[in-house]
């Protein structure tokens, strides 16, 4: 039903001199635990209990070298900060279902699964994997040695959630190709009792992957231009 509220959203959303490329769309999503139950038995992985494992969707550099490089340090990161690895998960897409300039500029895709060595849950464990993502991404900054690779991490690194609680999929999209980029919303198993979606009409800055909507916690309908 959310994605067919977002498909119906195709009015406002804007497309450039690719009319298969969008400023992007995307959904939030309860943490769909039957679904990832379901590739742990696929994938051959240990899943804790519901509300004990999170997932973060990360846009990731498609060079093999930079890749390796954030994700080492985004598992130290996650080490240093009370979370053990479960895994990494390919996040299956469809290409070939969006435009050429979303191709062009589009990362690889990934799940990161954790867990928290300290069994915390709820609040708590938000809070370890709030501190993890942003210490993050100010240790990726770091690696900006030379403007080509800055402008590489700075167009294709971006963790979209990292939660217990929930999962965004989004992307530089139209409406009606986030079902067909992502068959995982497509899998019988992937529930949520809400979702929050949205098409982003771009004023004053070019589209992108990471700045699709929705943002880890919200979705907003357009500028603030008021006091």
């Amino acid at each position: 039903q959310s994605l067919e509220v977002l498909e119906h959203l195709g009015h406002r959303g804007a497309a450039g001199s690719d009319p298969l490329t969008g400023d992007g769309a995307g959904i939030t999503v309860q943490m769909p635990h039957e679904f990832f139950v379901a590739e742990s038995k696929k994938l051959n992985f240990i899943l804790p209990d519901k509300g004990l494992y999170a997932v973060a969707m990360c846009f990731l550099p498609n060079d093999n070298d930079i890749n390796s490089k954030i994700k080492k340090i985004i598992e130290k990161t996650a080490s240093e900060n009370g979370l053990k690895i479960i895994t990494w998960r390919n996040v299956p897409i469809n290409p070939s279902e969006i435009g050429k300039s979303a191709k062009s500029l589009m990362p690889r895709i990934e799940q990161l699964i954790v867990q928290s060595t300290k069994n915390s849950s709820g609040d708590d464990f938000e809070r370890s994997l709030y501190l993890t993502r942003k210490t993050c991404e100010n240790q990726v900054k770091r690696i900006n040695s030379n403007e080509d690779l800055k402008d590489i991490i700075n167009r294709e690194f971006y963790i979209c959630s990292w939660s217990s609680r929930t999962i965004i999929y989004k992307g530089m999209l139209l409406v009606d190709q986030l079902r067909k980029f992502y068959p995982d919303l497509s899998n019988k198993n992937f529930n949520s009792a809400f979702g929050l979606v949205h098409s982003r009409f771009s004023t004053n800055t070019l589209g992108s992957w990471k700045l699709a909507h929705p943002y880890r916690m919200l979705a907003h309908n357009g500028e603030i231009n008021t006091v």
